[in-house]
């Protein structure tokens, strides 16, 4: 069956996923954290195919872990 309006919407296109975990990261958010089945909302995002969800959380990661370094070696 065809699909049509907002649903119909390619993946690649998610902005309010985008706006919505950058939101929850400023807030304090981990994207590493564990839920209940083991994964993470970094891995969640990824598997469901949210892309660029996946690529901010994994970045902010990355800024987390660059910032606790330079922090450490301080």
């Amino acid at each position: 069956p065809e699909r049509s309006g907002a649903a119909a919407a390619p993946a690649r296109e998610q902005p309010a996923d985008a706006d919505i975990t950058t939101y929850l990261l400023a807030r304090g958010a981990d994207p590493l954290s564990l839920g209940a089945d083991g994964k993470t909302p970094a891995t969640l995002a990824q598997t469901c195919g949210h892309w660029l969800a996946a690529e901010i959380m994994q970045a902010w990661s990355h800024r987390d872990q660059q910032s606790a370094k330079l922090r450490h070696d301080h």
